[in-house]
């Protein structure tokens, strides 16, 4: 993506207004932000929609500039919600999440084109043309977008195969108590959902058929047989306008504005390491490891004798042995330096890098994009959520490879020996590159993703789609 235009200044005169509605978990955020900037820098108006509470943590975390606030409208929503979702997952804490939310939302959406009034955001919001919400919602935002006859689309930040999961839940859906497994699918014609969740999604998939489309953070290439699988499941659905538009990748710029320090000294490293030598190792913002994992992760990596980079939180990095604590501080800024823990990567920025050979990924959605955008193999290991298929979609098409037998929440200690092993096997040191199945893989898959997003790509085609769409005339 091109980032921020730097000649959009009055958004006033901007063609149309977009409205982003991200659910509150950074997971969800970053997609719609980015996309916010796509839409910002062609002259379009666009709006973020968050939690006044996330808004505060966004700017904390430095996610956005203060130019860009400027370029893009960010909106702090009275919704009651004090903690990122992803902070605090379960399936209970979800529920009330959504249901907080949506509470919200219905009233929010459906006063939005009364201007000057009191609608419980920070912010007053001019008429809005279109709606982006997040799917995840449910079905709320967008049967109060239809009420108002707002033009509207749904968005997917998860891949596709759980997006058409979610389409396939209808009355007779089965039921399942699983904890964590919202929809199980126990076989390609059979799947079963969180008896706490069948109505909801059953509701959703009655009105999606009312709004304009649904947009997947995902590309053809990655997921060839997503629509078909959709129309053979919803036969229903088949006139409904499902696009992919991902992957909607960071602008590096923006995080090297904001991190420039850290991240002229990673990359300055990076340019010193041998090519395709390095393993980065990063579990996101979300997922933590715990006292007894963090030293096996570390015996393992210092072990490989190869250089590394691992993204690690600073509480987390107090429980490093001290010889590995010391020769890791952020002063000891030399080429030399044999591996770099940090508390923060640009993470665009080091899977682009040559020197990079094999990326260890929790594999939240957002990271699987960015590695195999990126054309680098992945060892996978899930913690929880959509992780999980995330990982099994990484080994199934060969880009990398999953550890096995690793639980819903990643309490099993996966040990030295074993974490060893699969980082071998998909670096495969030894063996030239354009033998290793993995890279092989990755690179192809990588050439795939920035074609769908160039120009005349199958994505960067959806984004213009939805900026000519023309919208509704709006209901008083």
């Amino acid at each position: 993506m091109n980032g921020v235009a730097k000649d959009v200044k009055d958004m006033g005169g901007a063609k149309k207004h977009f409205l982003l509605l991200p659910y509150p978990a950074f997971g969800h955020i970053t997609p719609l932000l980015e996309l916010s900037r796509k839409i910002a820098a062609t002259g379009h108006q666009a709006s973020l929609a968050v939690s006044e509470s996330l808004l505060k943590d966004m700017r904390t975390r430095k996610m956005m500039t203060p130019q860009e606030e400027t370029l893009i409208n960010f909106v702090g929503l009275n919704d009651g919600i004090r903690h990122v979702f992803d902070e605090h997952f379960s399936t209970d804490v979800m529920c009330d999440v959504t249901d907080r939310c949506c509470a919200f939302l219905d009233g929010f959406i459906s006063n939005l084109p009364l201007s000057s009034k009191n609608d419980g955001s920070n912010h007053e919001m001019p008429p809005v043309d279109v709606i982006l919400a997040d799917i995840i919602f449910g079905a709320v935002p967008f049967e109060a977008a239809v009420r108002s006859g707002i033009t509207c689309f749904g968005f997917s930040p998860v891949a596709g195969y759980i997006a058409a999961q979610m389409f396939r839940v209808q009355e007779d859906t089965p039921t399942s108590s699983e904890d964590y497994d919202i929809i199980k699918e126990a076989d390609p014609n059979m799947i079963a959902v969180a008896a706490a969740w069948k109505d909801g999604l059953v509701r959703f998939n009655k009105v999606l058929l009312q709004t304009d489309g649904v947009l997947i953070h995902s590309f053809e290439a990655l997921e060839p047989t997503f629509c078909e699988t959709v129309v053979q499941t919803r036969p229903d659905f088949k006139d409904l306008k499902i696009r992919f538009i991902g992957p909607i990748l960071p602008n590096g710029s923006i995080y090297d504005d904001q991190h420039y320090r850290e991240t002229k000294q990673i990359l300055k490293w990076l340019d010193a390491q041998p090519e395709r030598s390095v393993v980065y190792f990063s579990f996101g913002t979300v997922a933590v490891a715990n006292v007894a994992q963090i030293k096996e992760i570390t015996d393992t990596l210092v072990g490989l004798k190869r250089p590394f980079i691992w993204s690690l939180r600073p509480a987390q990095q107090k429980f490093l042995p001290a010889e590995v604590q010391e020769a890791s501080k952020p002063e000891f800024d030399s080429p030399n330096k044999p591996y770099l823990i940090v508390p923060w990567a640009p993470q665009k920025a080091v899977l682009k890098h040559k020197a990079v050979r094999v990326f260890v990924s929790h594999c939240g959605w957002n990271s699987t994009l960015e590695g195999i955008s990126c054309g680098v193999p992945i060892v996978a290991w899930p913690m929880l959520g959509d992780q999980h298929g995330n990982a099994e979609l990484v080994s199934a098409i060969g880009c990398g490879k999953k550890l096995a037998m690793v639980n819903m929440m990643g309490e099993r200690i996966v040990g030295r020996e074993e974490l060893t092993d699969i980082i071998d096997q998909v670096a495969q040191w030894n063996t030239p590159l354009m033998e290793n199945s993995f890279f092989m893989t990755a690179q192809n898959l990588g050439q795939a993703a920035m074609a769908a997003i160039s120009e005349g790509g199958n994505s960067a085609e959806t984004f213009k789609y939805l900026l000519d769409v023309s919208p509704k005339k709006q209901a008083m």
